[in-house]
């Protein structure tokens, strides 16, 4: 389980070139994903039976660029920009991690632009019903592997490698 794809790739490329003890090169039946990854195999039978998909950064985005065309508001002068896509993009993952007491206690007392950003989070996440965020994902693939479901079983040894700080879900599912 490595921290991002490029992780993975870079250390797949390691392996392949190491030289084992007995002079032999290379790697067999490994396979490297990030956590999103592996919750997503985990847990994708689970969702399926809630009628839900994971929710992936590209619909994600597509996502916030329509709540945005359709009534940009406070972020009307960047409401075009890559970076304000992104940094939307990172906010929402943020927020979905949120109680409710808190998301209602920021949009009460927060600033004009912090409003603005739960207003939007809320019409986002409206909108994408139909899609599991991170945590709803993670915690489908805790039920399996507490379930001991059939992907489970095919799961083998796993190693986690350059382990970075997660949401509370995929930690709990990595642990």
């Amino acid at each position: 389980i490595v921290p991002s794809n490029f992780a993975g790739l870079s250390l797949r490329r390691m392996l392949a070139g190491t030289e084992a003890h007995d002079g032999r090169v290379g790697i067999a039946n490994v396979d490297f994903v990030t956590p999103y990854r592996l919750a997503e195999l985990l847990g994708r039978s689970e969702l399926a039976q809630q009628a839900l998909i994971p929710l992936t950064t590209p619909v994600l985005t597509a996502g916030i660029r329509v709540a945005l065309h359709q009534r940009a508001g406070f972020f009307t002068p960047v409401a075009g920009h890559h970076a304000t896509e992104s940094a939307l993009v990172a906010c929402y993952a943020e927020l979905s991690r949120a109680r409710p007491e808190t998301l209602t206690r920021l949009a009460v007392g927060g600033s004009p632009r912090v409003r603005a950003v739960i207003e939007l989070f809320g019409r986002v996440r409206a909108a994408l019903t139909g899609y599991a965020d991170e945590d709803e994902l993670a915690r489908a693939a805790l039920g399996a592997l507490l379930g001991d479901r059939a992907e489970v079983a095919a799961l083998g040894t796993a190693i986690l490698f350059l382990p970075e700080p997660r949401s509370p879900a995929l930690t709990d599912l990595l642990a």
